[in-house]
């Protein structure tokens, strides 16, 4: 009988807790779990700066990278004719104290990119920027799409990048560059962009020989000690102290007869003379002389430069040349930014023109 009122019991007890346990449910309810706050993503993101390398078929692509671990926008920065990566310092540290990721390239030729001899122009820089969009990623699920800034050259090859490659580009901004130029305004730019690669396969006794020869081109005034950076990284050693630009005359003389032009004139008259049809060609098969504005349907941002570079007149986007592409860009605007030249466009620093980018990004 004993064993019976024990076992009773025993049951009439595991029940309680049964119940309590249920109760406790509703009692003590678990926290749900929730995700970090977006300001604890910014507080934790590294910034840093540092450089790498893709390859485009056989061909080393130089990356300069001014890097914001977490942030979704990108920013793929493309420089001019004779230049390399570090141009873009001023602009690269602006964007990235924005919260923004920021790349950029030395073009094939430039830099410390492979300089192969052979054809250059947009046909061979167009399978490079998207190599190096694809290899670092910049188009990966959950990213934006990267925003290309273009200076002179660059902005042609960002266009031709846009038009062709519209999966890749989510905005486009021209940078002193980007518009059809009249005969005269032509040869006009030709003498500025021709002073200025004139120190290319020159051998000088000394960095600071370089420097000091660089210090006395008008339209690098003033000057700035990131213009000094900038000249230094172009800086190749030929042995027993010598130095001269790392960029090769045959890559920005290919980069002309991309085109069907040169840098000589001389030259221009002679292949005109003696290979007509193949200047023809090379013009009728230009992506950039040959531009289709209006197929370009993400949004565009064109920025001129207000001073001339040499001499009044020369300059590479004036303002009828702005006008042009509002014209003929489904959804373009303009600034326009009064003091600076061509180059001091983009070694300068400018709040009208970083507001400008800055507004057309987060707009």
């Amino acid at each position: 009988m004993k064993s019976r009122f024990v076992a009773f019991f025993k049951r009439i007890g595991q029940r309680i807790g049964r119940v309590k346990k249920k109760k406790s449910v509703f009692v003590t309810p678990q926290p749900a779990l929730t995700a970090a706050p977006q300001p604890l993503l910014l507080e934790a993101a590294k910034v840093f700066y540092d450089e790498t390398e893709v390859l485009s078929g056989n061909i080393r692509i130089h990356v300069g990278r001014w890097n914001v671990v977490g942030a979704k926008q990108t920013v793929l920065l493309i420089h001019g004719l004779s230049a390399n990566h570090m141009c873009w310092k001023v602009m690269g540290e602006f964007l990235q104290q924005q919260g923004i990721n920021v790349v950029a390239v030395d073009l094939r030729g430039r830099g410390r990119s492979d300089k192969p001899r052979g054809d250059y122009g947009t046909k061979a820089h167009i399978p490079d920027m998207c190599a190096v969009i694809e290899q670092l990623g910049l188009n990966a699920p959950g990213r934006e799409k990267p925003i290309v800034i273009g200076h002179s050259l660059g902005a042609a090859v960002g266009m031709v990048l846009a038009w062709k490659h519209p999966e890749y580009v989510g905005k486009l901004v021209l940078m002193d560059a980007g518009a059809p130029i009249s005969p005269i305004n032509a040869l006009k730019a030709y003498f500025t962009i021709r002073s200025s690669v004139q120190r290319l396969g020159t051998v000088y006794p000394s960095a600071e020989a370089y420097i000091e020869r660089m210090k006395e081109i008008p339209m690098l005034q003033p000057w700035e000690e990131v213009i000094e950076e900038y000249v230094r990284y172009d800086l190749e050693d030929v042995g027993e102290g010598r130095v001269r630009s790392s960029v090769p005359p045959y890559v920005v003389e290919a980069e002309y007869n991309s085109i069907g032009s040169s840098l000589s004139i001389g030259t221009i008259f002679k292949n005109n003379l003696l290979h007509p049809l193949k200047q023809i060609r090379r013009v009728i098969d230009s992506e950039i002389l040959h531009f289709r504005y209006s197929e370009l349907r993400m949004p565009v941002l064109a920025i001129g430069a207000g001073a001339y570079n040499l001499r009044p007149g020369d300059e590479i986007l004036p303002p009828k040349g702005l006008e042009f592409l509002k014209n003929h860009i489904p959804n373009c605007t303009t600034h326009t930014v009064e003091g600076a030249n061509h180059y001091t466009l983009i070694f300068g620093k400018f709040p009208d023109r970083d507001a400008a980018i800055l507004d057309f990004i987060n707009r």
